[in-house]
């Protein structure tokens, strides 16, 4: 005779025989863990691999961005390049053209002092001749034509004089004019690329 548990274990086999449904034992159950354990690494090594396939798509979209942007980035170093060269060769023709100034204005400063020492020396002679005049009255009427002469050739000389250092003077102020204009010009011109430079 069976007993209790027992029959009641076969009737149980019975049934689920009759249902054809099995009832894992524990070493299937440990089967299964260990499927399942391994389906959940399989399922983090694929995440893994994707993520991993992401960060490089990533990575290599960025280095394409980078590298696009240093393409377009290559004109605006080679304007740079360039405008820094015009820099230079501009400094350059300041400093020319303030050199040229200068001397220009030495010109004009010696020239001046030329002119004041021959006005200087002009006066002397009329001086003189103007004592002469109160020393030798008796003989100023055979020297005043000659001293005439003199005084319009002394004037026409500080004429002549006086001219060249109003046209000395009008080119100093020319090339001052050109100088600033030059200057002026190329301060936009820097503006104007920095601007460009600070859009790109």
């Amino acid at each position: 005779m069976l007993s209790l548990p027992s029959a009641i274990w076969r009737s149980r086999q019975s049934a689920s025989s009759s249902d054809s449904v099995t009832t894992p034992s524990p070493t299937e159950c440990g089967s299964r863990g260990e499927r399942s354990g391994s389906a959940i690494l399989e399922q983090q090594h694929g995440a893994t691999i994707e993520e991993l396939r992401v960060a490089r798509d990533s990575l290599s979209q960025s280095r394409t961005e980078v590298e696009s942007a240093q393409r377009l980035n290559a004109p605006l170093q080679d304007g740079l390049r360039r405008v820094n060269g015009l820099l230079v060769a501009h400094t350059e023709e300041l400093r020319r053209g303030t050199t040229r100034i200068h001397e220009l204005e030495g010109s004009v400063a010696t020239r001046r002092v030329a002119a004041e020492s021959e006005m200087a020396r002009a006066q002397a002679s009329e001086l003189q001749a103007t004592s002469r005049f109160a020393l030798y009255r008796a003989g100023w009427l055979r020297m005043r034509p000659a001293s005439e002469r003199r005084r319009e050739a002394v004037d026409a000389h500080v004429r002549r004089l006086s001219i060249r250092l109003a046209e000395l003077e009008e080119e100093r102020d020319l090339a001052v004019r050109e100088h600033d204009e030059r200057a002026v010009a190329w301060r936009r011109m820097f503006r104007e690329a920095r601007r460009d430079r600070e859009m790109a």
